[in-house]
């Protein structure tokens, strides 16, 4: 299972039953829909998340939610003529 800041699986490890690995979707999924876990502590803020991510596994997270939770550009100011 791959991750995301926006999971829509939640799992749980019980070892007692022979290391189960159980997954389950935490909100509808369509067909064809990747399945995806968190794997850090969502509750991190954008900045936080992607170095731990970075830093412990070695990708940068370009989810919905990183994404959208980026900061923008402010727009080039206009200059007056004259």
């Amino acid at each position: 299972l791959n991750h995301s800041c926006e999971p829509n699986c939640a799992v749980r490890f019980d070892l007692a039953d022979g290391a189960l690995l159980e997954a389950r979707t935490t909100k509808p999924v369509a067909a064809g829909d990747e399945l995806t876990i968190a794997y850090i502590d969502l509750r991190l803020r954008r900045e936080a998340r992607r170095a731990k991510l970075l830093r412990e596994y070695a990708f940068e997270c370009t989810c919905a939610r990183c994404e959208a939770e980026a900061p923008r550009a402010a727009p080039p100011r206009s200059r007056g003529v004259g």
